[in-house]
């Protein structure tokens, strides 16, 4: 079945403006060029990590699963995967990033909040501290993150 123009425009579009990840665009292409795939098929044709790029290029709406067939080596069926046709340029595209690295200062801030916090609660001598911790919206996320890293017991 001939690729949609569209198709070729999308695909085009994310290869040039460096859209995905080199690994989510390394799925990406093998399904435009090879057509419907399993994880199955992509971890032995790419890889043993392809396959865990297919939910996160369905997230973003790239690709979706269509049916599914019995693996030719194993026999356990698998979904298809297949690239979304009709993505128009210039339509936006969500691309998945990691959020920046914090800043060393901006690491110190979130402990500062923490460590003031805990001083607080344990002067006024709350007993479910640390689930108290994790209710505290006035936080910022980062400070979440302290906290969740101190729950796990690190030093």
């Amino acid at each position: 079945m001939p690729m949609p123009y569209t198709s070729i425009n999308a695909y085009n579009e994310i290869r040039d403006n460096g859209l995905l990840t080199a690994a989510r665009f390394k799925v990406y292409e093998y399904l435009t060029l090879h057509g419907p795939q399993t994880g199955n098929e992509l971890d032995r044709a790419l890889g043993s990590s392809a396959h865990k790029r297919l939910s996160e290029l369905a997230e973003v709406g790239l690709i979706k699963v269509n049916g599914s067939r019995p693996d030719h080596l194993t026999g356990i069926e698998n979904e298809v995967w297949e690239v979304i046709p009709g993505i128009l340029p210039g339509d936006p595209l969500p691309v998945l990033t990691k959020p920046p690295r914090p800043t060393k200062a901006e690491v110190m801030q979130a402990a500062q909040e923490v460590n003031g916090l805990v001083l607080w609660l344990q002067q006024n001598q709350v007993t479910a501290m640390m689930t108290t911790l994790g209710n505290m919206p006035h936080l910022s996320p980062l400070a979440h993150r302290v906290l969740a890293w101190m729950k796990m017991g690190a030093p």
